[in-house]
């Protein structure tokens, strides 16, 4: 079946456009999967997502902080209903009647605060009085939908989306073309979640014997899980009150 793709560029840099389109799109009745470009796919991450949203019958589906009490607005999911579509429309118009406040935040209060703590005290300061709640949750964030400062734990085989997030940069954009050119490179011969999950990574003997540059795809996906490796801890984040969302 052939995929169809439309390409909408609006001319200005707001960040708010994330939300137009969105909202356009759940009034049209289409379900939206969002993600930021600094995101990288181990395997198509829908399954997991809609496996999530129907289990727990849920109308709206964030990624989220392991280390924190916040949803994180850099991967959703939004099943379109009436209501949904009725909720979208209240948050969009609240941002834009109040341009300053912080959208992460005002999204984490239209959901209901999947991710609160006993501990949390995050709002925002002009909270709408007429809210339609919807059924909302959280994906995993310590294995399987991570952001790569706050750290991961657990088995690179389960990670599916990978968010370097507000990391410098210089450092995302050169992890982020050695991870893709080692998708690239080892394409057609073996999914590249089950060759990342497989490969060593490089150790500092490989390096000095040059493995690391034009090795072939192998030497590639070496280096890319090196990348994601380095994010990794031995014991999941803990949500603290010193690393709550602010």
């Amino acid at each position: 079946r052939r995929l169809r793709i439309a390409c909408w560029r609006p001319n200005t840099e707001s960040q708010v456009h994330r939300f137009t389109i969105t909202h356009v799109l759940v009034h049209l009745g289409i379900d939206v999967f969002y993600f930021d470009m600094d995101t990288f796919f181990f395997r198509n991450p829908l399954p997991m997502v809609l496996a999530q949203a129907a289990g727990s019958r849920l109308e709206a589906l964030f990624a989220s902080h392991a280390d924190g009490d916040c949803v994180n607005i850099g991967l959703f999911y939004l099943h379109a209903t009436r209501r949904s579509a009725l909720w979208f429309s209240q948050f969009l118009q609240w941002y834009h009647d109040y341009q300053y406040e912080i959208d992460q935040r005002g999204l984490d209060h239209f959901l209901g605060h999947p991710r609160r703590m006993p501990f949390s005290d995050m709002s925002i300061s002009f909270p709408p009085g007429d809210m339609v709640d919807i059924r909302a949750g959280a994906m995993d964030d310590i294995n399987q939908v991570v952001i790569g400062f706050i750290g991961w734990a657990g088995e690179l085989a389960k990670m599916v989306v990978f968010h370097w997030c507000n990391l410098p940069l210089e450092k995302k954009w050169r992890e982020l073309v050695m991870v893709y050119d080692a998708a690239e490179a080892i394409e057609g011969l073996i999914p590249f979640d089950v060759a990342i999950s497989i490969a060593a990574p490089l150790d500092a003997d490989d390096a000095a014997a040059g493995d690391g540059g034009d090795g072939g795809p192998w030497a590639l996906v070496r280096r890319a899980r090196g990348v994601f490796e380095a994010y990794q801890s031995p014991t999941p984040p803990e949500r603290l009150d010193s690393t709550k969302c602010w």
